[in-house]
């Protein structure tokens, strides 16, 4: 017996990239993790990100970028989510192939979370880290509700 989802994600890519292998690959690893993942689509503008989230209200918004230029447009992403949504904050996840050069250097991480997600996954733990991040952000969703 299937339990109701402990929380609400939207996935999302940035506006060049037209993937949609990963965003369909996390819809399902989310799902196993407890949440509920709605998948907008390949190459959405911020614009498009920002109006899904205050139309859905997830309680996750997840960055995925493979073609290598989710640095630079995940942070117009976020800096467009980070002025248009005001008091409501989901938590802002980014990960995947982010730039076209090493992926594990610290400054990508940094300057990422500086722009405003809480959390960057990059490099060969990227998804071990992020299944630690979905077991304490499930843990986290069923303690307050």
């Amino acid at each position: 017996m299937q339990t109701a989802p402990h929380f609400k994600c939207l996935l999302t890519t940035i506006e060049s990239d037209s993937h949609t292998w990963n965003l369909v690959y996390l819809q399902r690893f989310i799902h196993e993790h407890g949440g509920l993942a709605k998948i907008l689509g390949c190459c959405v503008s911020p614009g498009e990100t920002v109006d899904a989230i205050k139309g859905f209200r997830p309680d996750l918004v997840v960055v995925s970028s493979v073609n290598g230029h989710g640095f630079h447009q995940g942070r117009e992403l976020i800096a467009n989510a980070v002025q248009a949504l005001g008091a409501y904050r989901p938590v802002f996840v980014v990960g995947g192939k982010l730039t076209t050069v090493e992926e594990d250097n610290k400054w990508i991480r940094v300057d990422l979370q500086e722009a405003g997600y809480d959390r960057v996954f990059v490099g060969k733990s990227a998804i071990d880290d992020f299944t630690l991040f979905l077991q304490e952000f499930r843990q986290q969703a069923v303690a307050s509700g």
